[in-house]
């Protein structure tokens, strides 16, 4: 049986955040190009506060990101798929 994964408002966060620095973008930056304020950004990565959908869409846009990059646990290491 396969184990059901929870998705929190705090693992999207941790991946907001992840994807942010990957991308090496501040919190303003972002911000910036969703038009709200630092808190908001903050808000989101804390797990505090979940983006509407508009603003979760234009996230995953601008990382270019699919969902399955949101809801990871971003504390395991990502699977890869390897050519044999």
């Amino acid at each position: 049986m396969e184990k059901r994964r929870m998705i929190t408002a705090e693992t999207i966060g941790a991946n907001i955040r992840r994807l942010r620095l990957e991308r090496g973008e501040t919190q303003r930056q972002l911000a910036e190009f969703l038009d709200y304020g630092i808190s908001t950004v903050a808000n989101y990565e804390s797990g505090y506060r979940l983006p509407d959908l508009l603003t979760f869409l234009m996230i995953a846009f601008h990382y270019e990101a699919s969902l399955e990059d949101f809801i990871r646990d971003p504390e395991s290491p990502e699977e890869r798929v390897h050519d044999s």
